[in-house]
């Protein structure tokens, strides 16, 4: 059995160095975070839909459990906060993931009013009706 051994790194990159998959203009300054893993790795034909609901590339009675709402719960997050992710992976071998954040908030979201001690939530200002 092989050690599990997960490398993380962070830097921060221009717009244009945000992945090439990402569809919407990348102007600015981004936060790139990439986590990198030795793991079961995947087939990268299914870099898009692992980031689904309910998407396992695996079979329940796998090695590998879970429900298949992880990554698409991370998408969704990032996708909020106007990011980018993408997946890498070599089965047998491993994954990485590189999530990609703006440095700086992004017009249209402010932080919401909130207690001490609870976690800051952005809300996206509503267009006019």
């Amino acid at each position: 059995e092989i050690s599990p051994h997960i490398q993380i790194q962070a830097e921060q990159v221009k717009g244009k160095n945000v992945p090439a998959s990402s569809a919407t203009a990348r102007s600015g300054t981004y936060w790139r975070i990439e986590v990198a893993d030795n793991g079961i790795g995947f087939d990268e034909q299914y870099k898009e839909r692992i980031f689904g609901t309910f998407q396992r590339l695996h079979s329940r009675s796998s090695a590998c459990p879970g429900t298949g709402i992880g990554l698409a719960i991370v998408k969704k997050v990032i996708d909020q906060h106007q990011g980018f992710i993408e997946a890498r992976g070599t089965v047998g071998e491993g994954s990485t993931f590189i999530v990609c954040l703006p440095a700086q908030p992004i017009s249209g979201f402010s932080p919401s009013r909130r207690k001490r001690g609870k976690p800051a939530t952005y809300l996206r200002k509503s267009a006019a009706r």
